[in-house]
C-alpha cells in the first residue's frame, strides 16, 4: 500500500506542475491549491513511516547511502535543468536568461533554490536518526522530549535572507516526517478513523473552496511559527497542518480501495517504486502539450508523465544509475508486505 500511495502522490506532483506551467493564474485554481496543500507532506509522512519500519544496521552506512541516493541526483539534475531551461519546456523558466551557470549552481545547490525536495528530505531523515536513536535508547518520556525539542528548534529558527539549507521547508516537513514515524511506532492506534477523516476532508475542502478559493487564494502564509505567534495568528499554521493531514487521509482511503483491485494496484505500486525518477525527469517536459486551457494541462500531464516514465525505465538499465537508486530504497527486502494500518 505504501507504493500505491507514492504512485498517487507522483501523479499529483506531475498534474500540479502541469497546471502551474500552463495556466497563467494557477494560484487561483482550486485543484492546484488542493494538490499543493498535501502532496509533498504525503511523501514526508511515508518517509518517516518507512524509517521506523525498516531502519536497521549501521547508521553511518545508511546516511552514506542516502547521500548517494539524494545528493548526487540533486547536483546532477540541477545542472540539467539549467541546460534544458532555454527550451521553454521545463517547469523552470529560462534560467539561462536569469542566471549565469555559476550563479544558478550557487542558487540551486547552496541555497537549494532549484530542486529542493531531495536536499530537504535528506536533511530531515538525518535529523530523524536522532529521534530514532532516542526511541531505541531512552524512556518514552525522554523520547517525546527529544523529538519535540527538535520540532521546537526548527519552528523557531529565524528565516535567513537567502534561506540557506531551505530552513523554512525543514521546519515544515520535519513535522510530517515525525508524524509518519509516530504512526508506525503506535500502529496499534491506526486504521480506526480513516473513513471519518476521509469524510471530514471532503467537507473541509468543499468549505475551503466556497470561502477562500472561490474568491481567490489568500496570500502565502508566513514561514515559521515564530512569525505566526508574533503576528498573533498561530491558528493559520494549525489550519494548514490539518488541511495537509486531511488531504493525506483521502490518499490513504483511495489507496486502500485500489489495493483491492489487483491489476490497478500493480500499476500504481509500480509507479510508486519509480516515483523518484519520474519526479526528476518529468520537469523537463511540463510545457510539452497542445491546445489551451485544460486541454493543454491534460496533454502536458500525459506527455511529461509518459516521458518521465520512459526515461526512468531507460536509466534503470544503466548499471551505475541502478546501483545509486537501489542504495536509496528503505531496505525493500525488509519492508513488511503488505504494510498494515498506515493510519
Amino acid at each position: 500500500m505504501i507504493d500505491i500511495m507514492k504512485g498517487i502522490g507522483i501523479l499529483l506532483v506531475v498534474l500540479g506542475h502541469a497546471i502551474q506551467k500552463n495556466i497563467s493564474d494557477y494560484q487561483l485554481n482550486p485543484l492546484y491549491n488542493v494538490i499543493y496543500s498535501f502532496h509533498m507532506p504525503l511523501f514526508f509522512i511515508i518517509a518517516g513511516y518507512l524509517l521506523h519500519k525498516t531502519l536497521k544496521g549501521n547508521r553511518l552506512n545508511w546516511v552514506k547511502n542516502k547521500a548517494i541516493y539524494f545528493v548526487i541526483p540533486h547536483v546532477f539534475f540541477n545542472i540539467l535543468y539549467y541546460l534544458m531551461s532555454f527550451t521553454g519546456l521545463t517547469i523552470f523558466e529560462n534560467l539561462t536568461a536569469q542566471y549565469s551557470f555559476l550563479n544558478w549552481i550557487k542558487e540551486s545547490l547552496i541555497y537549494t533554490g532549484g530542486e529542493w525536495f531531495l536536499w530537504v528530505l535528506f536533511i530531515v531523515l538525518v535529523l530523524m536518526l536522532i529521534v530514532d536513536w532516542a526511541n531505541r535508547r531512552f524512556s518514552e518520556f525522554t523520547f517525546w522530549v527529544i523529538a519535540f525539542s527538535i520540532v521546537g528548534i526548527l519552528l523557531f529558527l529565524p528565516d535567513t535572507e537567502k534561506d540557506y539549507f531551505r530552513l523554512f521547508e525543514l521546519e515544515w516537513y520535519f513535522l510530517f516526517t515525525l508524524i509518519g514515524y509516530l504512526v508506525a511506532k503506535y500502529s496499534i492506534f491506526a486504521n480506526k478513523y480513516v473513513v471519518l477523516l476521509f469524510i471530514g476532508s471532503i467537507l473541509y475542502f468543499v468549505l475551503m473552496y466556497w470561502t477562500d478559493w472561490k474568491g481567490g487564494w489568500p496570500d502565502a502564509p508566513p514561514r515559521n511559527l515564530y512569525y505566526y505567534l508574533e503576528a498573533g495568528n498561530p491558528i493559520f499554521y494549525v489550519e494548514r497542518l490539518a488541511q495537509a493531514l486531511l488531504g493525506i487521509s483521502v490518499v490513504i482511503f483511495v489507496s486502500k480501495g485500489i489495493s483491492k483491485i489487483k491489476s490497478v494496484s500493480f500499476v500504481f505500486a509500480w509507479l510508486g517504486r519509480i516515483s523518484l525518477g519520474v519526479y526528476l525527469f518529468h520537469m523537463f517536459f511540463s510545457s510539452l502539450g497542445f491546445g489551451s486551457g485544460w486541454l493543454l494541462v491534460g496533454t502536458s500531464f500525459i506527455f511529461s508523465l509518459a516521458l518521465g516514465i520512459i526515461l526512468t525505465f531507460l536509466c534503470s538499465k544503466i548499471p551505475f544509475i541502478k546501483r545509486i537508486w537501489l542504495k536509496g530504497t528503505f531496505a525493500r527486502e525488509a519492508r513488511p508486505e503488505p504494510v498494515p494500518n498506515l493510519l
